[in-house]
């Protein structure tokens, strides 16, 4: 139940921090909804494909978000995982430091 507990706050900080780079991005509301979109694709994986290293998780979406996205989406979508990387598995990057 605490882990459970655990990674529903985690969620939750993560829905904050994406609604906050969602409002300070330029650009219009077009952009804004793709980055939206992508940005949940994207902390599911961080979130449920714990087998997967998050390196490799924020790889495969910014080559995504660089092949599909709009012109220095890839960017954004890099500094906005690496953030919630950081607290979705900082367990993790903690072990690799």
């Amino acid at each position: 139940h605490e882990q459970l507990r655990k990674t529903r706050a985690d969620l939750g900080a993560l829905r904050a921090l994406r609604n906050d780079n969602a409002r300070a991005t330029p650009g219009g509301d077009a952009q804004l909804v793709e980055r939206g979109r992508q940005l949940k694709a994207d902390a599911a994986a961080l979130e449920q494909r714990i087998d997967v290293p998050y390196k490799v998780v924020i790889n495969e979406q910014v080559a995504l978000a660089k092949k599909f996205g709009a012109t220095a989406s890839h960017k954004y979508i890099n500094g906005v995982l690496d953030r919630a990387a950081r607290q979705l598995r900082k367990v993790e990057i903690d072990a690799v430091s």
